[in-house]
């Protein structure tokens, strides 16, 4: 242990170096006469405490507590006077002294034993301070962990004063931290009101309470949210603490999942589906095309199993004529073929394909996939997807693309129908003569091909443009929608074929969807 001793008065050094020796053998008492000195020493040797007298020939011993805290240094300070008087004891105690003397025999010979006593005064302080840094250090802790919590987290004593309010239920609530802190929730807080019975209950049960699910209808839509209630558990303050959880996409994913199971169960008898109804399919067609043979005096065999019969074949032709017999027949037929042609575009698209990618010609997809949108006849809406213009702009150079065709597909499709549903929504408030138009455009980039879905319909919101592909973001009806179509479509393009989607308005009015896809190697 290192006591520096700063003293320009000889005698003095003497008697309290002497007074060290008798009773302090372990400490090592380092000398200086004036602040020049300490300073020097204090540099170059780790230094317990310090014992200065007020006045020096270079100043006063108050200086080295204001130099020490300039270069955040820590020491306790003694200092002395040989005239103390209370306007100086206040200034050292300011200064930040932890002690002091008035000089005299009795003083100086006591000195060790004052300097014991500081010692352990400012052990105790330095265990408090680290203490209060502690304390200061886990509410910080504490504090930084609630703030970042995505839940609402409030706290309220027995009488319904708020605790703790952290950034999440102030986004929840719409109501300000500063405001509640300390006061009544209730009266200031009237989106929370609803959960004071159960807040009121916890408090008198010492129980925990849960709400799952629960429904709320917000400007946004509507929410979902698991509620907790639990009691605070501290001897010094009772109370409850509230936790709320936006369960939202939770719930929708999990209702995506469950209609997904029944899709799936779905495929799972779409084969047996097929076969029984291309049967009949087939059964008709092949019967139509029988009559039509039998029927037609135009055939040679026809006509002379006519007469052979006793009919006459011109008669039997002319009312057939009149009656447009064989238009009929030939009508049944192509309604058959085309009825084939729907169930297998369906199977063809619903079928659990590869993720096995090969050389893919867009401009085949596209067709494809408006021959199959083209079967969509929305009862509710009362549109025709025939019923609209499309307009073909394909590059008869594009190049094959790497890709996975059934989920590029996927992506035409929910494009195309999402084009036809805006079409219809305008064609509904539209003036008679206005024309729904799609166009299909394709062309070749410099790293990819890029293909163009584009409407005349109403347009999107520019306030709406930057959510457009989020999970579960719709911006139809309760019961129309779901909100994932846009999503998988930049899901398929983004994450599975590394290309990119955006949109643009279409001026005067309308939306343009376009994706870009990788060449081939």
């Amino acid at each position: 242990m290192y006591i520096l001793l700063v003293e320009d008065e000889v005698s003095h050094v003497e008697l309290i170096r002497h007074a060290f020796r008798q009773r302090m053998p372990e400490g090592s008492l380092l000398i200086a006469h004036n602040l020049r000195e300490a300073h020097q020493l204090l540099t170059t040797q780790p230094v317990d405490l310090v014992i200065t007298d007020w006045l020096l020939p270079d100043g006063h011993g108050v200086d080295i507590i204001l130099k020490h805290e300039e270069e955040e240094l820590s020491i306790p300070v003694i200092l002395m006077t040989s005239h103390g008087n209370e306007q100086v004891a206040v200034e050292a105690m300011k200064a930040g002294a932890l002690d002091y003397v008035v000089k005299t025999a009795d003083t100086l010979a006591d000195m060790p034993h004052i300097a014991e006593r500081a010692l352990r005064e400012w052990h105790y302080i330095t265990e408090r301070r680290h203490s209060e840094q502690q304390i200061i250090r886990l509410q910080h802790l504490l504090q930084n962990i609630t703030d970042s919590m995505p839940s609402a987290l409030i706290t309220l004593d027995t009488d319904g004063r708020v605790l703790t309010w952290n950034p999440a239920a102030e986004q929840f609530t719409h109501c300000k931290k500063e405001q509640l802190l300390n006061n009544p929730l209730w009266a200031l807080c009237p989106a929370l009101a609803h959960y004071r019975p159960l807040l009121d209950e916890v408090l008198a049960t010492k129980t925990v309470a849960h709400r799952h699910r629960e429904e709320v209808q917000t400007p946004e839509g509507l929410r979902y949210y698991d509620v907790h209630v639990f009691p605070l558990l501290s001897d010094a303050i009772g109370g409850v603490v509230l936790s709320i959880d936006d369960a939202t996409q939770r719930v929708h994913l999990e209702e995506t999942m469950l209609q997904a199971t029944k899709m799936a169960s779905v495929g799972g008898v779409a084969a047996g589906m097929a076969h029984e109804i291309n049967n009949p399919l087939g059964a008709m067609m092949q019967s139509a095309q029988f009559l039509e043979l039998a029927l037609n005096p135009d055939h040679a065999r026809t006509r002379a199993r006519l007469e052979a019969a006793g009919i006459d074949p011109d008669r039997l032709g002319a009312y057939m004529q009149e009656r447009g017999l064989l238009d009929y027949l030939q009508g049944i037929r192509d309604m058959g073929a085309r009825a084939a042609k729907i169930v297998s575009d369906l199977l063809s698209f619903a079928r659990r394909g590869t993720s096995n990618r090969a050389p893919c010609d867009l401009n085949v997809r596209i067709k494809q996939t408006v021959e199959l949108a083209a079967t969509d006849y929305d009862l509710t809406r009362q549109y025709d997807f025939r019923d609209i213009q499309i307009v073909y702009e394909l590059s008869p150079t594009l190049p094959h693309v790497m890709c996975d065709g059934q989920q590029i597909q996927q992506v035409l499709l929910n494009l195309i129908r999402n084009a036809a549903q805006a079409m219809v929504d305008k064609h509904t408030d539209a003036a008679p003569d206005y024309s729904p138009r799609l166009t299909l455009r394709t062309m070749s980039g410099e790293t990819g091909v890029r293909v163009e879905v584009e409407d005349n319909g109403l347009g999107i919101p520019e306030v709406v443009h930057r959510r457009l592909f989020e999970p579960f973001f719709t911006t139809k009806e309760v019961g129309e929608g779901t909100g994932l179509g846009l999503w998988l479509c930049w899901s398929i393009i983004h994450e599975r074929h590394g290309g990119r989607i955006w949109t643009e308005p279409v001026q005067p009015c309308g939306t343009r969807f376009i994706f870009e896809l990788p060449f081939a190697d």
